[in-house]
């Protein structure tokens, strides 16, 4: 064979293999060949070219994949300590171990073996390890003062949003124990639950993560909680993770019990808050509307009167947010559309709704007011629902008659 030919191989060949070496990729330019030798190198760069776009052509970016017509993979290369195929255009991250299986022709990846994580601690790392490992000392030598004053620190990082979902992600077991404990005292399960509160409200990813036996635990534990601050916090927790209880009738039976029990007004709101949510959310059928018409003959269960009664008296209370007016006013809707002419309506709550539409159609004037569209709309429905649906319909009309005329 030709020296020129031979020298054209080999180079050929190089440039196949280099790219699977370690370390970073070594270009390696060749120079243009001629005669015999350059027909044969194009007619092979020709051929494989052909292989490949066939191979490739119904390929396709979606996103983070890489699809065709029957599946997609991840554009980027996921390795394992295993080997595996590199699939078509996916890119490779640096580092790995790379082979061309002799069998199916086909790149392979894997891990470098001395790169592979101690298992470990692939399942701990995040800012508060060290923390956490303090805590679980603090726990085994009875120390409740340091446990107190590790959880305080915890408690300024706990809402943040990353933060949070890191906490319950990996520490979850440990906070839950100590909110629920019968060994520590009240300090301890009231700021276990803060720091619970914080990292799971607003936090849909710590939500979905956290463990609904914990919550059950938490359910079980509301009736026989004596200290108001501590069943602030459950209730708190609570909130944020109610649609998650195995069993709603439990649920449902305990947050009644804490409502009619011997307690101060803000754990009343509480209760109330949490069956909003969970009338307005409607989780799997645990609204408030739902249960009090499958359980009609059940003679424990709230009417819907009932109900109708105490939220039209806490959405009177002057200290209560707009927010919570909000969703407190919207679950009377709820239960006034179900309920139709068998709910009634107080004449304490019509002279309230009464001041708020006044108050609420000057508000609709404000040039300022209209920018803010999820308000300007709640104060119309709020408006037009005094007469259309908890007032006299006919008197709606009339009105609006006498408007135009």
């Amino acid at each position: 064979m030709p020296l020129f030919r031979k020298i054209s191989h080999t180079l050929f060949f190089l440039s196949l293999i280099s790219p699977f070496c370690h370390g970073e990729p070594q270009l390696i330019t060749l120079e243009p060949t001629t005669g015999e030798g350059e027909a044969h190198h194009n007619k092979h760069i020709e051929r494989q070219q052909t292989v490949i776009d066939k191979e490739n052509s119904d390929l396709y970016y979606s996103g983070d994949l890489i699809c065709n017509s029957v599946s997609c993979y991840p554009k980027v290369f996921e390795p394992l300590a295993d080997w595996q195929e590199i699939k078509p255009l996916q890119q490779v991250p640096k580092g790995l171990d790379i082979r061309i299986n002799m069998d199916t022709g086909r790149k392979e990846t894997k891990i470098i073996e001395k790169n592979i994580p101690d298992p470990k601690m692939v399942d701990i790392s995040h800012e508060f390890v060290d923390d956490f490992r303090d805590l679980n000392e603090a726990m085994k030598q009875n120390e409740e003062n340091k446990i107190i004053q590790i959880l305080d620190k915890l408690d300024e990082y706990a809402h943040d949003y990353k933060h949070g979902s890191k906490i319950i992600k990996y520490e979850q077991d440990v906070l839950s124990e100590l909110m629920l404990s019968k060994v520590y005292g009240d300090k301890v399960k009231e700021i276990s639950a803060r720091v619970l509160s914080g990292c799971l409200r607003n936090n849909p990813p710590a939500i979905q993560i956290y463990n609904p036996r914990y919550v059950d635990e938490l359910v079980n534990s509301l009736i026989f909680e004596k200290n108001p601050i501590v069943l602030k916090r459950y209730l708190g927790v609570l909130q944020t993770v109610a649609d998650k209880a195995s069993n709603s009738s439990n649920l449902f039976t305990n947050l009644l019990k804490v409502y009619k029990g011997d307690i101060d007004n803000q754990i009343k709101l509480r209760v109330l808050e949490i069956l909003s949510d969970l009338e307005l959310s409607d989780a799997r059928g645990k609204g408030l509307v739902k249960r009090s018409v499958n359980g009609k003959d059940d003679k424990n269960e709230p009417t819907l009167q009932q109900w109708f009664n105490e939220f039209s008296t806490n959405i009177q209370n002057s200290q209560l947010d707009e927010y919570h007016l909000k969703r407190f006013f919207h679950t009377l809707v709820n239960i006034k559309k179900e309920g139709g002419s068998n709910v009634k309506v107080s004449k304490d709550f019509l002279n309230w709704l009464s001041k708020q539409t006044e108050e609420r159609k000057e508000a609709l004037n404000d040039d300022l007011a209209k920018r803010d569209l999820e308000q300007y709309e709640f104060n119309k429905k709020l408006i037009e629902s005094r007469h259309l649906l908890f007032g006299n319909p006919l008197a709606d009309r009339i009105k609006n008659f006498n408007d135009e005329f």
